[in-house]
């Protein structure tokens, strides 16, 4: 599917692959969603909370939605180094009229971070949506994630609208990237 060029700062290039999520993916893909959750959300949201999460419980979520359509991953060779999530309507955003597509998750490998896999997940979906003929995107990220904000904010998002979310038994301020394709 899609590729991207990956530099890991002085060593040889080494190419992403972004392609549609396997089975055997699903244990790699549910280690960098806790993972990620417990490195980029601590301090954020409550640690009873993230300390609790469980790779096994989050891999049984991945294997009830693996064969949708709208489920990326990122590999470096065999390696899953990240995941998209995505939607070509605006279900998680009812409220939303003027959003027809959604990115839901959007995960990059703590230890993989800032080589380009984010950059080629989101594009990869953008492309895919563009061929679709969808006109307007939108991503929600918890208002304290400022590193997740920077980030949609350089791939073009404006924010334009928040909303609170409901995580674990505490509730959560988001604020919502447009992007117009």
């Amino acid at each position: 599917m899609h590729k991207e060029l990956l530099s890991r700062r002085g060593e040889k290039m080494e190419q992403i692959q972004v392609q549609r999520v396997q089975k055997e993916d699903l244990p790699e893909v549910a280690r960098i969603r806790i993972e990620g959750w417990k490195t980029a959300y601590r301090g954020i949201i409550d640690d009873y909370f993230l300390d609790n999460l469980s790779i096994e419980k989050d891999q049984q979520k991945r294997e009830k939605d693996y064969q949708l359509n709208g489920f990326l991953v990122a590999k470096i060779g065999e390696k899953v180094v990240g995941f998209c999530r995505y939607v070509g309507d605006n279900q998680f955003s009812p409220d939303r009229t003027d959003i027809d597509c959604e990115i839901t998750a959007l995960y990059v490998a703590p230890e993989w971070k800032h080589h380009g896999i984010g950059t080629a997940l989101f594009s990869a979906v953008k492309q895919e949506f563009q061929a679709q003929h969808k006109t307007r995107m939108i991503i929600w990220c918890l208002q304290k994630n400022l590193s997740a904000h920077q980030f949609y904010t350089k791939m073009g998002g404006k924010k334009q609208g928040k909303k609170q979310s409901q995580i674990g038994d505490k509730t959560y301020p988001e604020v919502c990237f447009i992007y117009e394709l």
